[in-house]
């Protein structure tokens, strides 16, 4: 399933047989497979798409040639094995077709705004989630941030502490809430398996393995 067309969120949110595979398709599949913030998909760079101790994994960092380059904090900085379901669905092929074109960031259409944030996705995916009616339980909205939640609670649901699976979040302290910010302890083998078993049951990714040869 695809959607009407890509020109405006109305044609987005009807269900269609149109491929978008742009930031708009990347980014939220990069979110809720990462934990990433935002921003810091937002200003990958080609460069940070690597592979250490035999792991294809993204190099969350402030580092690089794009302008602006930052982080939550110091200490934010760290390595993400790439999720097998990232892997199938042809972020690579995405990665080196970009590579190819002479690119150096992953989304270069994206813009910062003002205050130095890509705050038109938040917007966009706020509206989107109204316009196909998701249902927002309260007191937490559904938004864009809602990503990197269900990330942590496929995280959790398989690794009670918190400790075991902090470094790839960012976070720091005896639990999530304590801060962000820790020395990566664990190695990349160790949080590739981590991260294979955020699986979300139920939820059915086979449209996405289908159609993984367009993925760009």
């Amino acid at each position: 399933m695809g959607s009407e067309g890509a020109e405006n969120l109305t044609r987005i949110s009807r269900p269609r047989k149109y491929r978008i595979r742009d930031w708009r398709y990347w980014i939220p599949l990069i979110a809720i497979f990462t934990g990433a913030r935002q921003d810091e998909i937002s200003q990958i760079e080609l460069a940070d798409i690597q592979m250490k101790e035999g792991v294809d994994c993204i190099y969350i960092t402030n580092e690089g040639g794009r302008t602006g380059k930052s982080l939550r904090t110091k200490m934010s900085k760290r390595r993400v094995p790439i999720h097998s379901m990232l892997l199938k669905i042809g972020l690579l092929n995405f990665v080196n077709i970009s590579r190819e074109a002479g690119a150096v960031s992953l989304f270069p259409e994206l813009r910062r705004d003002s205050k130095g944030h890509f705050n038109e996705i938040s917007k966009l995916y706020q509206k989107y989630f109204a316009k196909i009616k998701i249902k927002t339980l309260d007191p937490i909205p559904t938004n864009f941030h809602s990503f990197r939640h269900n990330f942590s609670d496929e995280l959790r649901r398989e690794n009670a502490q918190d400790e075991a699976f902090k470094s790839l979040l960012g976070h720091a302290g005896k639990g999530v809430t304590t801060g962000y910010g820790i020395k990566e302890v664990l190695g990349l083998p160790r949080r590739k398996d981590l991260v294979e078993t955020v699986t979300y049951v139920g939820v059915d990714f086979s449209d996405l393995l289908r159609t993984s040869t367009n993925a760009v």
